[in-house]
């Protein structure tokens, strides 16, 4: 299976995957510490650095670098059921109205 993501679905999962910009008040996903993005993002082999730059947008960046790795395809679809694991929802019933 072949996943080509345009830079809008790159950015739409950034926003899932790291849970938005910090005090956002309508988050689409869990919110993620830049730590834990780190440690997430390395499992898929991708580079994550905080350095004067915010989390959404290292994401994205980091997301766009899989785009030339061979197995692009696999790390985008792990990632993407990884952003939408019900598992990471679980104690938010808020999100589920």
């Amino acid at each position: 299976m072949r996943i080509t993501l345009s830079d809008q679905s790159i950015e739409a999962l950034a926003q899932v995957i790291s849970g938005g910009a910090a005090g956002a008040q309508n988050s689409v996903g869990v919110y993620r510490q830049g730590w834990k993005l780190k440690a997430l993002l390395k499992n898929y082999g991708l580079h994550y650095e905080l350095e004067g730059t915010s989390r959404v947008s290292e994401t994205v960046r980091a997301l766009m670098s899989a785009g030339m790795f061979p197995d692009a395809d696999d790390i985008y679809e792990k990632l993407l059921i990884k952003g939408v694991d019900p598992r990471d929802y679980v104690g938010h019933d808020d999100w589920h109205a």
